[in-house]
């Protein structure tokens, strides 16, 4: 099982997303800390590909596959989870 925490106020947006199975990431020049865009996606994903199993490993081995070698933006919407 992968848990993923995001800490937002409950609003239209929100419910939305949980409803439609996406995750939003504002762009960096949206957040207030110049640290919460230090990631690497790539070990992110590498990471959550070895903890899990099944169809979720799958489609986040297909994820990795999509963005590896192109430019990431980190404000790209993903459907993850049907």
């Amino acid at each position: 099982m992968v848990i993923i925490c995001k800490f937002r106020e409950i609003n239209n947006r929100l419910l939305d997303s949980v409803s439609r199975g996406y995750v939003y990431f504002a762009h960096p020049d949206q957040l207030n800390d110049p640290f919460d865009c230090k990631i690497s996606i790539s070990k992110s994903l590498n990471h959550a590909i070895d903890k899990t199993k099944g169809k979720i490993r799958g489609k986040l081995e297909q994820l990795r596959d999509e963005i590896e070698g192109t430019h990431f933006s980190v404000h790209i919407t993903k459907r993850i989870i049907p």
